[in-house]
């Protein structure tokens, strides 16, 4: 059997490293293109996700209590939720509505605040709260949006209502931020 021994492996010219190698590791290098398949023992060092959980129930913009995951790179401060890194995000909000009254038409946003997207409604999703038979009732609905963001983009979350009173906000609303690609 034979073996090759080397350090680096570059391209053609010799002037784009393509990956380095150690006794443990393959490193694809930023000029590469990988096409193939991971294996299973492989392991992401570049992991940016977060999830936010203990929403207020205070209407409109909405502050979470917890943000597990990566709090380096995903930070909120109030209402704001900076992406520290650029890359592609998935972003999903789960807004849960509870009403003790008449019937209110609902709306959950995900907002860019500044950067890339400017400062608007980039995802949104409805719902209408109906009282039935009971004195109270729920209704919940999901925002999703996928895009590039720069970095230090910051995003927020709100709810509102559009008719006559105001559905509150359960704390069980979510949020999840998933960096898909750098």
């Amino acid at each position: 059997m034979s073996a090759v021994y080397v350090d680096s492996i570059k391209d053609k010219s010799n002037t784009k490293t393509l990956a380095t190698l150690s006794s443990s590791a393959v490193t694809i290098g930023s000029d590469a293109t990988f096409n193939g398949t991971i294996g299973s023992s492989a392991t992401f060092t570049d992991r940016v996700y977060a999830q936010l959980n203990n929403c207020s129930t205070t209407y409109g913009d909405m502050t979470f209590g917890t943000l597990t995951g990566d709090t380096t790179n995903i930070t909120k401060s109030g209402a704001n939720v900076t992406l520290v890194k650029g890359g592609i995000y998935l972003i999903s909000c789960c807004f849960n509505w509870v009403l003790n009254g008449d019937e209110r038409y609902c709306s959950g946003n995900i907002m860019s605040v500044s950067g890339t997207y400017g400062s608007g409604i980039i995802a949104a999703c409805n719902d209408e709260v109906v009282q039935t038979e009971g004195a109270t009732s729920y209704g919940s609905a999901t925002a999703t949006f996928v895009g590039v963001f720069a970095a230090s983009d910051v995003i927020k979350f709100n709810y509102l209502s559009h008719s006559g009173g105001n559905v509150t906000n359960r704390a069980e609303s979510h949020a999840s931020i998933i960096r898909i690609f750098n």
